[in-house]
């Protein structure tokens, strides 16, 4: 499959976007990686080569994956999260789109859509952050946090850093998994991820009581590993829309890199209906 490298400009910034051209009238999926410096591209490439047949729109929002080196710092708190995904979103919006959100993206997504509402086919949710539970164990970004902080005093030192900040899918062809290596080495404790781990239980507690409008239809795939989140903290992103649904799955965080063929299937059909 061919993605385009692109840009888009969003609140000043220019932002480094991948898609590919397929023709007018196919449905469009939007990717938006979680919290992090991992980048769409490299996150979503095996569910997004099951999906080759589709519009597909990679982004990484500042901060992450590749719109870190050589952007100029602005405060990742929820309110400007928020603003530089509605722009996004103001590109791609219309019935046939569907958001594909990973992690904590669907935090900022569900304060979006309480007040900004674009016209979208669905949302799509891979075992999305419940504000709740994360709320209930903070140590959990803290760690994060530290990791961050750490390799920041190393490249600050000129030192190599162990291994990178980021989680990488290992069935990644090979020259792609060693250029998201070296990315991941280059961006591992940048002041913009820093920075958005410092504003996140900030940002949760923002969320901790919301939940998905009912007017756009939602798939909810949870992973084993965290479905207990669900049932102690309740669901935010399975509403009462009719069309509304939920996936457990086996497996960790990373549901995407395990199940890529069930989930783009399970995908389209959801969008088709």
């Amino acid at each position: 499959m061919q993605l385009k490298a692109k840009t888009i400009e969003v609140n000043r910034h220019r932002l480094n976007i991948f898609e590919n051209e397929i023709g007018a009238g196919k449905p469009t999926f939007v990717f938006l990686s979680g919290m992090g410096i991992g980048a769409a591209y490299y996150d979503f490439y095996r569910l997004t080569e099951e999906l080759s047949d589709y519009h597909l729109v990679l982004v990484d929002l500042l901060g992450h994956g590749l719109n870190i080196q050589g952007q100029a710092f602005t405060e990742r708190n929820a309110t400007n999260i928020q603003a530089e995904l509605a722009e996004v979103l103001k590109n791609y919006a219309g019935e046939n789109t569907a958001v594909v959100a990973h992690s904590f993206m669907g935090v900022y997504l569900n304060l979006l859509l309480q007040n900004n509402r674009p016209k979208l086919g669905g949302l799509v949710f891979i075992d999305p952050t419940v504000p709740a539970a994360l709320l209930n164990q903070p140590a959990a970004i803290q760690s994060g946090l530290t990791e961050a902080q750490a390799a920041q005093k190393l490249h600050r030192q000129g030192q190599p850093l162990p291994r990178p900040d980021a989680d990488l899918d290992p069935a990644l062809p090979e020259g792609l998994a060693q250029a998201a290596q070296e990315l991941y080495l280059s961006t591992s404790g940048s002041a913009l991820e820093i920075n958005e781990l410092e504003n996140a239980l900030a940002t949760a507690r923002l969320a901790q009581d919301l939940t998905i409008p009912a007017n756009y239809p939602t798939l909810n795939f949870m992973s084993s590993l965290n479905h207990r989140d669900y049932l102690n903290f309740g669901n935010p992103y399975f509403n009462e829309q009719e069309r509304s649904a939920a996936v457990l799955l086996n497996g960790h965080h990373f549901l995407h890199w395990l199940h890529p063929r069930f989930m783009a299937a399970s995908i389209t059909n959801f969008l088709a209906h």
